[in-house]
């Protein structure tokens, strides 16, 4: 929709020391949505995402158990796009945050540009770092939130639910399944 089709554009954001699984699985699920059942039923594969990988400078991250991807492009170079996912990362101390300090304000520069910002499971401190979560419901992790309530006050941690959506943010959970 960003370039005028009717295509999501989607661009998942890779970070350095974080789980390869909650980029690679978006990109995948997106990248096959409703192109695989076309093709599983004779359709031609018109898939309604289309999907891209960025990191802060554009070159490849290495996950947190060594597992190296190679993004398309730098968040800089990223056109326009409906939805922005950032991936998860470990338990974020404060020099991780400072080691990828450049996401924060970017993504509250998408934001405010109208793109739909998504964070899953402990990558959803960047959108706190940005203040985007202040006075909104958010999820994350059990085991981070403790920490993320003491470095985030403002945000309204809710564990006990897989997805938050509140005004265009959507944070997923790798808890468990329980729908808002």
């Amino acid at each position: 929709m960003a370039d005028g089709s009717d295509r999501l554009e989607v661009a998942i954001i890779l970070v350095n020391e974080g789980y390869a699984s909650t980029a690679v699985g978006p990109l995948e699920v997106f990248a096959a949505s409703v192109a695989m059942w076309n093709e599983l039923f004779g359709a031609q594969p018109e898939p309604l995402f289309r999907a891209t990988t960025a990191s802060i400078d554009g070159r490849p991250v290495e996950s947190a158990y060594g597992l190296r991807n190679a993004p398309n492009c730098a968040i800089a170079d990223l056109g326009p796009v409906d939805l922005v996912m950032v991936s998860a990362s470990g338990p974020v101390p404060e020099d991780w945050m400072s080691r990828h300090a450049a996401l924060p304000e970017w993504l509250r520069g998408r934001y405010e540009a109208g793109t739909i910002v998504a964070g899953v499971c402990s990558g959803v401190a960047l959108l706190a770092k940005a203040g985007l979560l202040d006075g909104r419901r958010a999820t994350t992790h059990w085991g981070v939130v403790e920490a993320f309530r003491a470095r985030y006050p403002n945000v309204h941690w809710c564990t006990d639910l897989l997805i938050t959506k509140d005004a265009g943010l959507y944070l997923r959970n790798a808890r468990k399944l329980v729908m808002p």
